[in-house]
């Protein structure tokens, strides 16, 4: 792949004229203009929020601010890479569906303070995240529609279903959790002497009264119906080995002794799992073909980064400093500044 940069340090010196581009632009895509002056407006507004102040703090002031142009130019080139795209598909990101995602956003917050400590947290403002959020819409439609007839073949489908039926078998089970072994064997003993019509009465009435899953006993034990893999592994295995109304002998597993009795099992037929299995086995294909549309997309754009701001990385989007071996005479790479500079969609604080 060609280098931009090296591509505008030897147009700059046959061509002078070929300066005026970036004269004075940040970038250029599709023949127009992002000016320095927008970028610069980004910069100015990130050095006067508490981020900055404490990303400054912590190491080099300069490499700081570098990542961050850096990383805000290329923002604004991936979205003047899109929205053409997006056109040409009929995709379009409306007023409405970016209201509704920001309303989701809120809604993951406790109250709006804490909402508002995010944003100032990632040093951004409402309408920041608007940008941030319709890009993102954007991006997610069209990866939706360059990638929708990406994925496996049905004979690749059926037979990952095969070689993974437990996951696709459902077993209904309940249980009585106790913390003692000899209490454990009278509990199973007694079920073991309960007439078949009466079982299901008086397993739930004897976990109500000795179990310890305080989740579970209110409903007599009943785990509900679960996938193969979904308890501990001896929890399973017990499991698997019960036909359905049968009850085990105690199992230890790391909660205690278990009395189970499974009520149903059912495994889920193949088209009722085949688009489960698709999305699972074709999200990486879908990635990668994803990549090599936004490589294309970008070149189609014919990107050009004004070399004040490093180069652009075509395989990630993202606007690096030029190495010794992009231009003759240009300095070798400095370490990765540190602390890095992340600008995202904010997420409530975990408990």
């Amino acid at each position: 792949m060609k280098r931009l940069v090296l591509f505008l340090a030897i147009c700059t010196l046959v061509f002078p004229g070929c300066g005026e581009l970036f004269d004075p632009a940040a970038a250029a895509v599709g023949g127009e203009k992002i000016t320095s002056e927008e970028v610069q407006r980004g910069v100015d507004a990130f050095k006067g929020t508490e981020k900055f102040k404490q990303l400054a703090g912590q190491g080099d002031v300069e490499a700081v601010t570098r990542q961050f142009e850096q990383g805000f130019l290329a923002t604004l080139v991936r979205r003047a890479v899109l929205q053409p795209k997006a056109d040409e598909l009929g995709i379009e990101v409306t007023d409405q569906d970016v209201d509704d995602q920001l309303a989701s956003i809120k809604a993951d917050f406790p109250n709006d303070q804490a909402y508002q400590e995010a944003l100032e947290e990632q040093a951004l403002d409402e309408a920041q995240l608007r940008e941030l959020v319709s890009d993102r819409l954007l991006e997610d439609a069209l990866r939706a529609e360059v990638t929708a007839d990406v994925g496996p073949p049905d004979e690749e489908l059926q037979a990952y279903y095969e070689e993974n039926i437990d996951l696709y078998t459902f077993n209904r089970a309940q249980h009585i959790l106790v913390k003692e072994p000899a209490l454990a064997r009278v509990i199973s003993a007694e079920l073991q002497r309960v007439p078949e019509k009466n079982i299901e009465k008086d397993f739930a009435r004897l976990a109500k009264k000795h179990s310890t899953d305080a989740q579970n006993k209110g409903k007599g034990g009943d785990l509900g119906e679960q996938p193969g893999g979904t308890f501990v592994p001896e929890f399973e295995a017990a499991l698997a080995d019960l036909d359905e109304g049968e009850i085990s002998e105690p199992v230890k597993t790391e909660f205690g002794f278990h009395i189970i009795r499974l009520i149903s099992r059912r495994t889920a037929p193949f088209a009722e799992v085949a688009p489960e299995i698709s999305e699972e086995l074709a999200e990486p294909a879908k990635q990668e073909a994803f990549m090599r549309w936004l490589e294309e997309a970008y070149e189609d754009a014919d990107v050009r980064i004004n070399p004040r701001f490093g180069e652009l990385d075509v395989a990630t989007g993202q606007i690096v400093d030029a190495t010794a071996d992009d231009v003759p005479g240009a300095e070798a790479p400095k370490a990765p500044p540190s602390p890095t500079v992340p600008v995202d969609i904010p997420q409530p604080s975990q408990p």
